[in-house]
């Protein structure tokens, strides 16, 4: 027999139900009200992509005068463009929120009519000459024709004054932030720091050679310079990639007393070279390559601040793919000389490689210290290991050898893990200190105008390979995993430069990241996982809610 007042019971409980559903909903109402209100949302991405970093709310909050971004964006944008479209909006409006009012925007719509058509016509030619703003053409295919899309709109402009810098097109999402914050630091600086890649020696430069480089250093002012002269003062950064030829006393010293006025460099120096000896060209044979040390003469110079970059070849069985001769053509396949550095192989906390997990290095030597600094720390001097090849999959070639990559290379006996490079910063100690003298000895290089020791804040990159970021080896296209490679180098100009601001916000939603199974067992357990476990883990749900339910109604019977 059921107990009396069963029906005002259930009206209670029903009553309940809906006050609890309604102040749920109420709460949810109010949450959102306080968010949009106080600009505040959660942002659960690895990378915040949603959320505007501390540099980026500093730069628009220190603007000494006020900004206009306009938002260049056509109407009925299909997927993905709308997608970008809106993530758009919402990095503006943090921008805007985070300006105090020094920042405001707008949308346009250039797909807009005008009163007329001439009136059209010159507002979309404003946008395309002013603003430089230009169209994107999307196109799918489906099974039977190929669909060319009308022209869509979606890029923006930042107007300060009379100056004005654009995105003419946001065709993604990744590095947005970057992008505008670095505009923006670009229009209310006074100047761009100026880096000189020096070619004096053979080496490549983003004009020749380094092509993709060239594309991706937008913050600086670059030009080349050769070494037979002192490196003028308005320089800020000296680069050299891929010497081929030796050093004079002359190029040394001045690098040397570069540095000594606190000037950073960086040196990206191959160790040996896989080269076709002249006269061994064979018509209808393969082309033996052989590797040879690379004498750049740099040893002693290096030396005095406490490195060596080793004449050997590196090769680990941790790889990605890379062009490799084979019949006299190139194809695309692994192979050890393209060695694969993952987040293990970096310094942790070192703000150089901050954010980054993986990075191409092709046809590396080894970069070790020496003297005082072979512990990595010497008086008032430190060194960061920059990239490590793995433990127990590296090895190292030495000497003179013929280099084929039809043949499988053998391990030798000398297992990594092995530097790849470092970063010295603090007090270096010149290598001249009797000045130059010699055939090289100039009016100015006596001993009492060089420079016995550098300041406290000097900094100083090694690197025992020119390949990762030579344009023969950086098949971006063909390997998205590459472009980690352009992200490594500019943060090393920012490192060098001591603008070390951007560096983390540069890999904000940029980095590629390959998919790393430590373990075979990894990809059976979760396909076993989803196709058993989860309908058994809703099954289990159904029989304890059902268990639950009797005896509830057990619980109200006599």
């Amino acid at each position: 027999m059921a107990t009396q007042g069963k029906g005002p019971g259930k009206a209670r409980n029903a009553a309940n139900a809906l006050i609890v559903s309604f102040a749920i909903f109420a709460g949810v109402i109010l949450i959102n009200i306080i968010g949009t209100r106080l600009h505040g949302r959660f942002d659960l991405t690895d990378d915040k992509i949603h959320t505007l970093s501390a540099v980026s709310r500093q730069t628009v909050k220190d603007l000494p005068d006020r900004m206009t971004i306009k938002a260049f964006i056509s109407s009925g944008l299909q997927p993905p463009l709308n997608e970008y479209g809106r993530h758009m909006r919402d990095v503006l409006d943090e921008y805007a929120a985070a300006s105090g009012g020094k920042v405001t925007w707008e949308a346009i719509d250039p797909l807009a009519p005008g009163k007329d058509a001439e009136e059209t016509r010159t507002k979309r030619d404003e946008y395309k000459s002013k603003y430089k703003i230009r169209p994107i053409t999307l196109q799918s295919v489906s099974e039977s024709k190929l669909e060319i899309g009308s022209d869509n709109y979606l890029g923006i402009a930042l107007v300060y004054g009379d100056q004005i810098e654009s995105i003419p097109q946001v065709a993604s999402t990744e590095g947005l932030e970057y992008k505008l914050t670095g505009l923006i630091r670009k229009l209310i600086s006074a100047k761009r720091k100026k880096v000189a890649f020096a070619t004096s020696e053979g080496e490549i430069s983003p004009a020749q050679g380094m092509q993709w480089v060239n594309q991706v250093v937008q913050d600086y002012e670059n030009t080349s310079i050769q070494l037979d002269k002192p490196i003028p003062d308005d320089i800020d950064v000296l680069i050299s990639v891929g010497a081929k030829q030796p050093f004079s006393d002359k190029a040394k010293y001045y690098i040397d007393q570069f540095l000594m006025k606190g000037k950073p460099v960086g040196l990206f120096v191959d160790g040996m070279v896989i080269e076709t000896p002249q006269g061994m060209q064979m018509p209808g044979m393969d082309t033996p390559r052989i590797g040879r040390q690379n004498d750049t003469n740099l040893d002693t110079l290096l030396d005095t601040y406490g490195l060596k970059v080793r004449d050997d070849l590196i090769l680990d069985g941790q790889n990605v793919a890379g062009p490799v001769p084979v019949d006299g053509q190139l194809f695309l396949a692994n192979y050890p000389t393209f060695i694969g550095v993952n987040d293990k192989g970096f310094t942790p906390g070192f703000a150089l490689t901050a954010k980054m997990n993986a990075l191409i290095v092709p046809f590396a030597s080894s970069v070790e210290l020496t003297g005082d600094l072979k512990d990595g720390k010497a008086a008032g001097l430190t060194a960061t290991a920059i990239a490590k090849t793995t433990a127990d999959h590296s090895w190292r070639q030495s000497g003179f050898f013929v280099f084929n990559p039809q043949i499988k290379l053998e391990k030798t006996g000398e297992k990594g893990p092995f530097a790849l490079g470092y970063a010295l910063e603090g007090k270096l100690k010149t290598a001249f200190p009797n000045g130059l003298s010699g055939d090289g000895a100039t009016s100015n290089s006596d001993a009492a105008s060089t420079l016995k020791e550098s300041p406290a804040t000097t900094r100083l990159i090694v690197m025992g390979s020119s390949g990762l970021l030579n344009q023969q080896n950086l098949l971006i296209q063909q390997v998205p995993l590459y472009i980690n490679n352009l992200l490594f180098f500019t943060n090393a100009l920012d490192w060098l430069a001591h603008d070390d601001s951007l560096i983390a916000l540069r890999s904000k939603g940029m980095v590629q990241r390959p998919l790393v199974i430590p373990q075979e067992s990894g990809p059976k357990f979760w396909r076993y996982f989803c196709e058993i476990g989860v309908p058994l883990i809703v099954i289990l749900l159904g029989v304890a809610l059902w268990v639950l339910r009797t005896a509830r109604r057990r619980r109200f019977k006599f």
